[in-house]
């Protein structure tokens, strides 16, 4: 055993010096030297457990990062298609002074409906293939095909 002379600030200056080496030799009922081997012993188990912290944060950041860059992109891509459609329509709109609107919940037209069902197939594949990746077998789309279709055929 090693021996090793230590000072403390008065208890006026500092709240960790005698004072709480004192308050420690109470709650463990020991000696001074028994006392600070257990606040060392609850310092480095304390460091390694919110080191333990550090490590799962990062771990977690590193696995969402990832996919949340994904649709972080996809959603911008989601967002200037839509602006370049609402362009687009608008000029139709203008050159055709159609003054009045017919919203999609009074009336549907077929084209509307089929290209509704064309996307929602279209996602629905990209889906499937990307299960399939995922989990290592082959799906099939529910035309029978297999999916070869990548997000970005699906968006575009």
């Amino acid at each position: 055993m090693a021996r090793l002379h230590i000072t403390f600030p008065e208890e006026s200056k500092s709240p960790y010096g005698i004072s709480y080496l004192q308050a420690q030799m109470a709650r463990f009922d020991c000696s001074a030297s028994k006392a600070i081997e257990k606040i060392f012993e609850e310092h480095a188990g304390l460091l390694e457990e919110q080191q333990g912290h550090v490590t799962l944060i990062e771990n977690t950041y590193q696995r969402f990062k990832k996919d949340l860059d994904i649709t972080r992109i996809r959603a911008g891509h989601t967002d200037k298609n839509s602006q370049i459609i609402i362009e687009l329509l608008n000029t139709i709109i203008f050159h055709n002074k159609i003054q009045q609107s017919l919203l999609t919940d009074q009336l549907e037209t077929t084209p509307v409906t089929e290209a509704k069902q064309l996307i929602e197939g279209k996602i629905q594949s990209y889906m499937e293939k990307r299960a399939s990746k995922k989990y290592g077998g082959e799906t099939t789309s529910s035309s029978g095909m297999a999916t070869n279709k990548s997000i970005n055929e699906v968006v575009e």
